[in-house]
């Protein structure tokens, strides 16, 4: 099972949990993702920064794994800089990527401002787009809040 190599190194981590909770929420600072869970699924809601994984490497902040469903969404709250984000998204994801690679991966950014410069045709954007299309993913963006449901198709 998926979950198994998360569950094994969660204990240290205080925002980290594997639960069937109908919601999950990851925020900070004004920022705020959160993932309905309509049909209790398990979902292991991993802290990255800091926790699952230390050290000086750009990451994200959260990880959350849908185990049966083998979902994994990849989420950065971030204040202004989405090339930063898509950075560490990245960063993370190839760190990850072992332990990931049945599941398909979705890359969250939620950023402070309401206007953000349209970066669509960035190559870094591009490129993980690019990664993302081929686990099955995609990479969504916007600011202050972002609320998804587990069971609905996701973009």
């Amino acid at each position: 099972m998926i979950c198994e190599h998360f569950e094994n190194h969660i204990t240290s981590c205080k925002n980290c949990h594997c639960d069937q909770r109908p919601h999950f929420v990851a925020e900070e600072k004004g920022k705020k993702y959160q993932l309905q869970n309509p049909t209790h699924t398990k979902i292991c809601q991993i802290q990255i920064d800091d926790c699952f994984i230390t050290g000086e490497d750009p990451k994200c902040d959260f990880l959350l794994v849908a185990c049966d469903s083998k979902i994994a969404f990849f989420v950065e709250l971030k204040g202004t800089d989405l090339l930063h984000a898509v950075k560490q998204i990245d960063q993370t994801m190839t760190t990850l990527a072992q332990p990931l690679k049945e599941c398909s991966i979705y890359a969250r950014i939620v950023l402070a401002k309401n206007n953000f410069p349209d970066l669509k045709n960035n190559p870094s954007i591009i490129r993980l787009r690019n990664k993302l299309k081929k686990q099955q993913g995609s990479l969504v963006y916007q600011s202050k809040l972002m609320v998804e449901t587990l069971a609905n198709p996701l973009p």
